[in-house]
């Protein structure tokens, strides 16, 4: 998330982005904190640095919301509102719009220190993707830029021509590079602006905790619990609005005063570039203008902050995160990746263990078990895993019963896409220690125990859970019984609630059987790959750091990571797997 620019200018902007910072009452301590130029001459980038020992709870930063970029107070507020465009999509046709705007955007000194683009693997050119083959960001980018030229095609392009924008600030690349800004820059900031840019927040860079390096100094904390239409962070009109008819009036009232707000940010005549739009000023404060929404502004200014969570000695970088991610997401959402990231995993689709597995199971018991899992095992083992899961299901189905109920459905979703269903996706993947995530041991489970026991859990939902349970309490593993079990016996009585029996002959066939799959599925994950894993660490090692390799050196991280991973998956499955199949 640096932000970036020529060497020449670095300086200049970074200056004149502090002055924009003090006109718009965004602060930062300049005795305890010094922003800085970093980074090589051919792309130099900006960073937040400690002047003197910073303690914990110790405020930084305080920025007020209303100098946020967002859909709801950029200068085309109204047009995104009546195209219902919001989230990412919403939010990178603003950042558009405001830079066509050049020095008459209210935003336009903050958004002359940003990078044209991020180095996100959506804009990698070809040669630079090919380095992408075989991990699991090649798959996640051939989906984003699908949904991405689905999104311009449907949304972004017709709503240009329909409001006469100049094409040449909306083309499909500025739109990638817009989108590409967001996704590396954006933070959650309330219920009302949702997510946006925020100058002065995304200076700060991230550092995932490693064994090579502690993790963020700083949280950004701000007030979520706003009104989601008026923004107030306190009593407001809103609250007294009967039905959505009022909320309707509200919205139309803002959307005729905002309009005001388009010409005058567009007008020819203004050499100087205007100040943040505010939405008091639109309301005015004259009799005919006691509107509702004039009421459910708020005079009380709400600030954002970054506080110290981690104590930063002098000297020292202060870094944010932006969350425990591996490199997959961190690469694709933000254009970087680390190495040693301890939250790296290698993903598996469905596809590929069914495929693994069609030579040794029946396609009729692929079939009934897979049919099981989508319907009710994947539902019961996420409940089990994640509390929360279920909770959200319900709110989900009261959520659909409600729209049902009222005859509506929201035309785009929180992204601004269309609605589509698309297929729950299976958490199957090795962690970092190479081990099988428990979504992927409860699937094979389901594909691998007897008949029998099989049969229980579709006549019992209840004994499935058991089983679950049973399982993880014995560490997922079924050791030999004196009858041979394929499963805990609590699976095979609705009274059975013990810890399955266990001997010291070892694991049991199921388990060996279980053990040959995930070593196998390694094997065949690690063949994906163009290169092997000395191969890649040697490119690393003589790999320039430059702006022009950074493409390549993440993909090498990225890949080392993934491999590594499987390296371990391979060790720890092997001891288990008969050495026939090895």
């Amino acid at each position: 998330m640096m932000a970036t620019c020529t060497s020449d200018t670095a300086a200049e902007r970074l200056q004149e982005l502090k002055e924009w910072f003090s006109a718009h009452d965004i602060e930062y301590d300049s005795d305890a904190i010094e922003l800085r130029v970093v980074g090589g001459d051919d792309r130099p980038s900006y960073a937040v640095f400690a002047k003197e020992d910073l303690d914990v709870e110790q405020t930084i930063c305080r920025i007020p919301k209303e100098s946020v970029l967002s859909v709801r107070n950029c200068g085309i507020a109204d047009i995104l509102e009546q195209a219902e465009l919001g989230g990412v999509l919403g939010l990178a046709f603003c950042v558009m719009y405001e830079k066509s705007l050049g020095a008459k955007s209210p935003w336009a000194a903050y958004l002359r220190s940003l990078p044209e683009s991020e180095h996100l693997p959506i804009l990698w050119s070809e040669e630079d993707f090919s380095a992408l083959t075989g991990t699991d960001v090649e798959e996640q980018t051939v989906r984003d830029r699908a949904l991405l030229e689905d999104d311009y095609a449907t949304h972004v392009g017709p709503l240009v021509e329909e409001h006469g924008f100049p094409p040449e600030h909306f083309t499909y690349e500025k739109f990638l590079q817009a989108a590409s800004l967001v996704s590396s820059r954006a933070f959650e900031i309330d219920a009302h602006h949702g997510e946006s840019m925020v100058p002065l927040a995304d200076l700060f860079n991230h550092q995932t905790p490693t064994s090579l390096a502690e993790g963020e100094h700083v949280h950004f904390e701000t007030d979520a619990d706003v009104c989601p239409y008026c923004g107030a962070n306190g009593a407001c009109y809103c609250e007294d609005l009967e039905d959505e008819d009022d909320i309707e009036d509200v919205d139309e009232f803002d959307d005729e005063e905002g309009e005001e707000v388009v010409e005058l940010v567009t007008d020819d005549e203004d050499d100087e570039p205007p100040e943040l739009y505010d939405p008091e000023d639109w309301m005015g404060h004259s009799d005919e203008h006691k509107d509702p929404a004039s009421y459910a502004k708020t005079h009380e200014v709400d600030f954002l902050e970054m506080n110290l969570i981690r104590p930063c000695a002098a000297g020292e970088e202060v870094y944010n995160t932006y969350g425990e991610h591996g490199n997959d997401y961190l690469l694709s959402h933000y254009g970087f990746a680390e190495p040693k990231n301890p939250f790296d995993s290698v993903s598996l689709s469905m596809d590929a263990i069914l495929d693994g597995l069609r030579s040794r199971l029946n396609p009729d018991r692929i079939e009934e078990r897979c049919a099981f899992w989508t319907q009710v095992g994947r539902s019961v083992v996420e409940s089990i895993l994640d509390p929360e899961h279920e909770e959200s299901d319900d709110d989900d189905e009261e959520e659909v019963e409600d729209q049902e109920d009222d005859g509506e459905e929201d035309e785009h979703s929180e992204d601004g896409s269309e609605d589509t269903e698309e297929p729950e996706r299976d958490n199957f993947y090795f962690d970092f220690a190479g081990k099988a995530s428990e979504n992927l041991l409860a699937f094979l489970y389901v594909l691998f125990v007897d008949a029998a026991v099989f049969r229980a859990f579709t006549e019992s939902t209840e004994r499935f859970e058991r089983y679950v349970h049973t399982l993880r309490n014995g560490g997922w593993i079924v050791k030999s019984t004196a009858s041979g079990s394929s499963g805990p016996k609590g699976a095979r009585s609705a009274k059975g609630r013990g810890k399955p029996a266990q001997s010291t002959s070892g694991n049991s066939p199921l388990d060996r059987a279980i053990s040959m799959t995930l070593l196998a599925l390694a094997t065949g994950r690690d063949a994906m790959y163009p290169t092997t894993l000395e191969e890649d660490k040697s490119k690393l090692k003589k790999l320039a750091v430059s702006s022009a390799t950074n493409c390549r050196r993440s993909a090498l991280l990225l890949r080392i990571g993934e491999k590594e991973i499987l390296a371990r998956a391979k060790k720890n499955y092997m001891a288990a797997a008969p050495a026939s199949r090895r």
